[in-house]
């Protein structure tokens, strides 16, 4: 088995009918695994991503793919900790690998390898699916003696667990799911119907690409009065602007069920939800419902709906996605369990993946500007532990080293960036005016600042 990577969106587009034909092939495949949804996503993170592809070596065909991605933060000590997650985490309720189902016993081996490989302090394996087999068989290649392993818990302050996906099985029509019921939810669905089916102030309308953005900004209004309290400003606004770009990705590529419902020309709530026409599966995303309207459930009345509409497309599921808030529970769905585990190196030489470098530069240099200098000293001392010749680091470094006092080391490393370009006018004059004394002093001993081997 040959596993290989790519990180760019050109190399992706390039997998768009391999990527389509292995999904089809996965049953445990899911939306936010399609390639749709997987490009658009990764386009948008700009960088720090990469998939990882499993290749049959007989005859190079692609039987599995890992898209995975890169954070990167700052320690007090300006140290820096990479952590690698699934690629589709803060946007995506699911995650994970998509994979021939007959490879797996050879597949997984071999991702794990790569993935060992790869730099990281911690990995990060969150909402995958729990009843999937290959994710404890791909954590069990992580050994206890090497790594740390423990599982999260995504329980909120109202008690949800986040790690509880509510599905509801669709039968063949919409009388054998009411039957499905408590006598009540099914009395209270047929009233709720049947005001949309005979008043005609009661509509259920649906955006075009035209209306979109003012029909999103409602429903984002609505999610925000009754949310951002909570949440906070700042996190809110991100949740909205991230859930406003997966949806109109949805819009575009045509997988957006978005019914809108009005009662008297005014609008009261509405659901975004994302069809996977591959896996029969209806996915509900997220909702807002002006909490000010006094009517009967719009909540309700639009998830019965949408449930009688894919039933009649002939849809298999309607997945509620995380969270098992008590009003999915009245329609009559099973619970998908769904796993986060953390994977920690017990020892790591501290080695940052090229993917980050340019993150890194930024958060040393703005460190360094803020005269934050033994922070900005390890930063940089950590670029070029991973990178030794990166000029623009070595220059920033031996400035701050002139800017500390320490001049015989600014010497030292711009003599080394000297070297890599050494027709770099601004290097020759600052090594003309620094003069080495006859002790010279090791960069790697100025300001404390770490060795190669300090982690």
């Amino acid at each position: 088995m040959l596993v290989t990577a790519i990180s760019t969106t050109t190399e992706l587009s390039a997998l768009e009918s391999q990527w389509n034909r292995l999904y089809a092939q996965d049953p445990h495949a899911h939306y936010f695994l399609s390639y749709g949804f997987m490009r658009d996503w990764l386009v948008a993170l700009e960088g720090g991503w990469q998939v990882l592809i499993a290749r049959n070596t007989a005859d190079g065909e692609i039987v599995a793919l890992l898209p995975l991605r890169f954070r990167l933060r700052t320690l007090p000590s300006g140290r820096f900790y990479v952590t690698l997650l699934m690629a589709g985490n803060y946007g995506a309720d699911y995650t994970g690998l998509i994979c021939r189902p007959q490879e797996t016993r050879h597949v997984i081996p071999a991702l794990a390898k790569a993935i060992r490989h790869l730099d990281w302090q911690e990995l990060d394996f969150d909402y995958i699916q729990a009843a999937d087999p290959r994710y404890e068989k791909l954590l069990d290649e992580f050994s206890a003696r090497r790594f740390d392993r423990t599982a999260g818990v995504r329980t909120n302050e109202e008690h949800t667990n986040n790690l509880l996906c509510p599905v509801v099985s669709l039968p063949a029509t919409f009388d054998e799911h009411l039957g499905q019921l408590s006598a009540n939810m099914r009395q209270k669905l047929r009233r709720l119907l049947r005001t949309l089916d005979d008043q005609n102030s009661v509509e259920i309308t649906y955006p075009t690409a035209e209306t979109f953005n003012a029909a999103y900004d409602q429903l984002a209004q609505f999610w925000w009065q009754k949310w951002s309290h909570k949440k906070g400003a700042e996190r809110s606004q991100s949740i909205l602007r991230t859930n406003r770009r997966i949806t109109l990705n949805a819009l575009q590529a045509g997988s957006l069920y978005m019914p809108l419902l009005t009662v008297d020309g005014r609008l009261v709530a509405g659901l975004i939800t994302f069809l996977d026409p591959v896996r029969g599966t209806a996915n509900f995303f997220m909702t807002g419902r002006d909490e000010s309207y006094e009517g009967p459930s719009p909540g309700l009345l639009l998830h019965a709906f949408s449930i009688r509409e894919m039933i009649s497309r002939s849809y298999r599921e309607y997945n509620f996605l995380r969270g098992d808030e008590p009003y999915k529970l009245l329609f009559g769905p099973k619970l998908e369990q769904l796993q986060c585990v953390r994977v920690k190196r017990r020892k790591s030489n501290g080695i940052l993946p090229q993917a980050v470098l340019d993150r890194a530069a930024v958060l040393a240099t703005a460190a360094h500007q803020k005269s934050r200098f033994k922070q900005a000293a390890a930063g940089y001392t950590q670029i070029l532990q991973s990178a030794p010749n990166t000029v623009n680091i070595l220059y920033r470094l031996g400035q701050l080293y002139e800017q500390t006092g320490h001049e015989d080391a600014a010497y030292l490393t711009y003599a080394k960036a000297a070297q890599l370009v050494p027709r770099n006018q601004m290097l020759k004059d600052r090594l003309t005016r620094l003069r080495p004394a006859p002790h010279t002093m090791p960069p790697s001993a100025a300001l404390s600042a770490p060795s190669r081997d300090a982690n």
